[in-house]
């Protein structure tokens, strides 16, 4: 039996499934675009020099938030995301409650296509910021249409692809790098808590798990398990660039560059070793990697809009266009990095809490009190 598909549980024909790894590479590559070229400075900023232990904080909420969401499939293993929330709290209450994620989520991808089109503009200076948006929603709009499973089947190209590049370059840099950034002194474990909590937007897209939930295999991969696996990969890619930057340019300089991973990157000249021309590689990697997570977000708003609104199974597409458009527009109305840094810290960060810790947990502690049984619990 091909391994992305299985029999159906009704034991009639088989349906396409996606590998383990897939799911991973999905999840993985669906957060971490919101704050990954700032977040070194707003862990300095709000921890000092106890920043590396912020973001090791950040990471064990993270594993904290994965669990949760893995519960949540693994009690409703047969429920498609866009519906859980139904099954949870009755069909009235679980339409508002997902309709509530779409503004969240919709601030989220402009915030984060905002932040791709400065780092963008560095390495292509003449190109119009809107232009390059333009084009990489188009694009993401394309990824979104085909649906998940060539989505699948693009991650597990362009994300081992970057996270190899991305570690080969962060070792090199953390080998030849001349800062002290991390060393013994007293931790201020208060600052450095507070911090980790403020840093918990960069995991806002982890809910994107909950709509793979009835396209992998539950019988041979463990929910739980999956969505774990994939926060241990993105907290490892987060301690190691910080590591790197604090590394290359020093507490102070972590502390006042605004997109401090992008200024190391485009430093990491490497004379006939790793990389000879990092710049073009370096536009390849972004584009691609924000193109997919653009389009697994895309894909799943608007299942979960079609879900909201009743659509048909055949009409689900319909969504995508509008979708697309109103992240431009929220895009559009950011001036500045210092207005993306107000928008993540007065409006992201308590919806991240919200979206990633408090809702998924109501609706877990729901599910556990109406003893919902995992084999026979379906929406209808």
């Amino acid at each position: 039996m091909n391994p992305h598909t299985v029999a159906d549980e009704s034991g009639g024909a088989e349906v396409r499934k996606l590998s383990m790894f897939q799911v991973i590479m999905l999840t993985c590559g669906s957060y971490v675009p919101l704050l990954f070229w700032v977040y070194p400075r707003y862990a300095t900023q709000y921890a000092g020099i106890d920043g590396q232990w912020a973001v090791l904080g950040t990471c064990l909420i993270g594993l904290v938030i994965a669990w949760l969401h893995g519960q949540l499939c693994r009690r409703l293993r047969r429920v498609p995301g866009e519906y859980m929330a139904d099954v949870a709290f009755g069909r009235v209450v679980g339409r508002v409650t997902a309709f509530l994620f779409l503004p969240g989520y919709l601030l989220f991808l402009g915030v984060s296509v905002y932040s791709f089109s400065i780092t963008m503009q560095s390495v292509l200076p003449a190109t119009p910021r809107l232009a390059t948006v333009t084009a990489l929603t188009l694009v993401a709009v394309v990824g979104a249409l085909y649906g998940l499973e060539a989505l699948g089947r693009v991650a597990v190209l362009i994300l081992p692809l970057t996270l190899v590049i991305l570690y080969t370059t962060c070792l090199y840099m953390v080998i030849s790098g001349n800062m002290v950034g991390i060393y013994l002194h007293p931790v201020d474990i208060g600052a450095s808590a507070v911090a980790a909590v403020r840093l918990v937007p960069i995991f806002f897209g982890i809910n994107i798990f909950l709509m793979f939930n009835t396209h992998f295999d539950h019988r041979g991969n463990n929910p739980v398990t999956l969505a774990v696996l994939s926060m241990v990969f993105s907290s490892v890619s987060l301690l190691l660039v910080y590591v790197t930057v604090m590394m290359s340019v020093g507490w102070e300089g972590t502390r006042t560059l605004a997109h401090p991973i992008e200024f190391v990157l485009q430093a990491a000249q490497v004379q006939g070793n790793i990389v000879q021309r990092f710049g073009i590689l370096f536009v390849f990697l972004v584009t691609s990697f924000e193109t997919l997570f653009l389009s697994n977000h895309l894909w799943a708003l608007s299942e979960l809009t079609a879900g909201v609104f009743g659509a048909g199974d055949q009409r689900r597409a319909w969504p995508t266009f509008l979708l697309a458009l109103l992240v431009i527009c929220i895009y559009l109305f950011i001036p500045n990095q210092q207005a993306a840094d107000w928008m993540v810290n007065w409006m992201l960060l308590p919806l991240s809490w919200l979206y990633l810790f408090v809702e998924p947990a109501v609706k877990l502690a729901t599910i556990w009190l109406r003893r919902l049984d995992p084999e026979r619990t379906v929406y209808r």
